[in-house]
């Protein structure tokens, strides 16, 4: 099967690159390489040179990424930044340094790059000399020679590695990494991982690009062995991976008390933002300027799901409003826990010269222009210039209405982009509605138009405040912020079935094409809303009697499964026992049953095996083809309202092909190593999974669409967008 290019959006536009990421993840609890003999043709030395690409979770703490026993090691301290420790024999410190700036930025890749020699020590992180903090730097010779390697963990186990990690490089030559054409050795200008770092002949180079062979060491060394199960990672260092910052809605935000450098006053003006909305109880805001006691650009959204986001600029003529204009909630997809891109340009000058795009989509006629004057916008008038806030200083005032949620790749220029022209909107985002995805702006910001723009803020949670346009940097309040997952990163989404009342279900009334058997597989997500139970998916014969069913509870024993014949008798029952779950929390379930085979009959809850007490489990066939179709997801037969579903659904997945959830690599296949969902499409066409009879993806803009080969099913009530997972 060849999926559709819509279809293959969903993993980042990498499908349709054909560029697959090229990293590993580390679970944290049992994933690691090792070597229990000395790197082949291994020496000591007073230089080294150690690179690798790294990806850490804000949740992880102390890493260490390489360890020659407890000789060299390459870690973090407290998860915000690197350290390097060396020492002889003898065990006396021969190095030992921390990076002092900048911390690390979490859930987004970042490039580490360390060298020393008898007197020197140089480190860069993602392409920039960093400032260090050396505590030891004696010349004498590491003791490099160790019968025990380790890549992911210390010498002790005691601490593993939760991330992503890629391109693990060391060889013992002494390189200054102030010197640009050094640093490219192992990081291009754009920031990705240089080609042809084997062609160094380093004594450890790891790829980390094939989840097959994680320990195959490209360098003169030997090979890793791996313990543990691993899983290629959603994202790479060889692909685009746009930041978060996740504002706290308190008092984080970013100011510059002073106009960008170089900006002018202007009619023309384009923009560009990525955001997720945590939390919506005030009026929120993403960007202010104030001049005395003018508001002179600002960019507001209303304190509910469904008021409009809100873009006003004002001239220098006593702050007269030139340009207002809203755009409607059901157009941006703005709620809660949900993915956006806003991109307008405008020219005051020229009405047709006016383009606002929402997730990829031309909204244009969607939107109430309010106010349009061919007048100039008074950018240079403004003299603060806030991020996440609305800030009234200059007028008396204080920063307030602060963004409670993630923002990333703030993009701002005074001049207009035709943003019509395809290859120009290409330049900022790809794919549309759920499948819209950032692309890369360039290091400074420049790819859009060829020039860095004023301000160009990506975002990074270790310094968001870093301005990569012209303009000047912005002060960060409350930071170094919490980075997360980016918007390049696969979201699955979220179908509230519950919202005040059971009303919403999908439904189906011919045929899903499979056939009866013994066979089931199931992957989906649940978030309980209420204690009371409901169906999750059904197989009916007509109005008359239930074949197959998938049910949850919001609390108590949380997961029940029935199967009947064609007769109607029960051959299936089993129900979760254990710990009683808490409304709210949300659930990654995963299940096959061969009703052939006892031992093949597993359930998991969130990676834990469940305990099942399968009061019924005989050897007989399924009735999964009635006569007369009926399928339900969130629904019932007969009155289906009586058990729609009293929750949140994300990623439903089924199958009549067995698939042996025991095993970790099979989950891994749905559930990342942070507990995220994973993108199916590339998988489905791959044959890495079964191509299942039902895959639904939930898109808020058609609930029904089915990405299985079952057909699309009905809406029927209201299902409310419930944000992404």
């Amino acid at each position: 099967m060849t999926l559709p290019t819509y279809l293959k959006a969903a993993a980042g536009n990498s499908a349709i690159a054909g560029e697959v990421a090229e990293a590993i993840d580390f679970d944290g609890t049992n994933d690691y390489l090792s070597r229990s003999s000395d790197l082949t043709g291994n020496t000591d030395s007073s230089a080294m040179t150690f690179s690798a690409w790294i990806w850490l979770s804000s949740s992880t703490s102390y890493q260490y990424f390489y360890a020659a026993r407890n000789r060299f090691t390459v870690g973090t301290v407290s998860n915000t930044t690197f350290e390097v420790n060396a020492y002889d024999s003898s065990g006396i410190a021969i190095k030992r340094f921390t990076v002092s700036s900048p911390d690390i930025a979490k859930d987004t890749f970042v490039h580490f790059c360390c060298s020393f020699n008898t007197l020197n020590i140089r480190a860069a992180v993602n392409d920039v000399v960093a400032s260090l903090s050396v505590s030891v730097n004696n010349s004498g010779t590491v003791d490099f020679t160790q019968t025990q390697h380790f890549i992911g963990r210390d010498l002790s186990g005691a601490t593993l590695y939760g991330g992503r990690l890629s391109n693990v490089f060391l060889d013992y030559t002494y390189r200054d990494l102030s010197v640009t054409a050094n640093r490219r050795l192992f990081v291009t200008a754009d920031l990705k991982p240089a080609a042809d770092q084997a062609s160094l002949n380093p004594i450890l180079y790891l790829p980390l690009n094939d989840p097959t062979a994680p320990g195959a060491n490209a360098g003169t060394g030997g090979d890793f062995t791996l313990t543990g199960t691993i899983a290629r990672s959603g994202r790479g260092p060889n692909q685009y991976n746009a930041p978060y910052s996740d504002l706290d809605g308190s008092n984080d935000y970013l100011l510059r008390t002073a106009s960008p450098t170089g900006i002018a006053a202007s009619k023309q003006v384009t923009f560009s933002i990525w955001f997720q909305i945590d939390v919506l109880s005030t009026q929120r805001y993403i960007c202010s300027a104030w001049g005395g006691s003018n508001v002179y650009f600002v960019i507001s959204k209303g304190s509910s799901a469904t008021d409009p986001i809100t873009v006003e600029g004002k001239n220098s003529s006593g702050g007269t409003t030139v340009l207002r204009f809203s755009i409607p909630a059901t157009k941006l997809l703005s709620v809660v826990g949900r993915n956006n891109h806003l991109l307008f340009s405008v020219d005051l000058a020229d009405t047709g010269k006016r383009k606002v795009f929402a997730n990829g989509q031309d909204i244009t006629a969607n939107i109430t222009w309010s106010v349009y004057t061919n007048s100039a916008i008074a950018f240079a008038n403004m003299t603060d210039w806030a991020v996440g806030c609305l800030d009234n200083t200059p007028a008396g005032g204080a920063a307030q209405s602060f963004w409670n949620g993630k923002l990333g790749a703030l993009w701002f220029n005074t001049s207009y982009i035709d943003l019509s022209v395809a290859a120009n909107l290409e330049k900022f985002v790809t794919g549309t509605g759920i499948d819209a995805k950032p692309v890369d702006l360039g290091a400074s910001g420049e790819l859009p138009t060829g020039t860095s723009p004023l301000i160009y803020l990506p975002m990074y949670g270790n310094n968001a405040g870093k301005n990569y346009g012209t303009g000047g940097d912005f002060t960060v309040n409350s930071g170094p912020y919490t980075g997360a997952r980016g918007p390049n990163e696969f979201w699955g989404n979220k179908a509230d079935f519950y919202t005040t009342g059971p009303a919403g279900f999908l439904s189906k009334t011919t045929s899903i094409g499979i056939s009866d058997g013994k066979i089931i597989s199931f992957s989906f997500w649940y978030t309980g809303e209420a204690g009371n139970e409901g169906n999750v998916f059904e197989i009916a014969q007509g109005s008359t009697a239930p074949k197959l069913r998938l049910r949850c509870r919001g609390d108590g024993n949380g997961f029940y499964i029935y199967g009947w014949d064609s007769a109607g008798t029960q051959i299936l029952l089993g129900n979760r026992t254990g710990t009683a779950w808490v409304v709210g929390q949300t659930h990654h379930i995963c299940g096959c049953i061969d009703l052939s085979n006892t031992s093949n009959r597993f359930v998991y809850d969130n990676d834990a095996l469940v305990s099942m007490n399968w009061t019924t489990y005989t050897n007989s066939t399924l009735d999964l083809s009635p006569t007369s179709y009926r399928y339900f997801i969130a629904g019932t037969y007969g009155v289906p309202n009586e058990a729609s579903l009293y929750g949140i659904l994300s990623e439903f997945y089924f199958t009549t092909e067995y698939i042996d959830f025991s095993q970790e690599a099979n989950r891994l296949k749905f559930r990342d190593a942070f507990g995220n969902p994973v993108d199916l499409t590339q998988q489905i066409e791959d044959a890495a999974i079964p191509n299942p009879a039902i895959y639904m993806r939930f898109d808020p803009a058609s609930f029904g669409t089915n990405y299985g080969t079952g057909g699309n099913f009905t809406v029927n009530g209201t299902i409310t967008d419930g944000g992404q997972l």
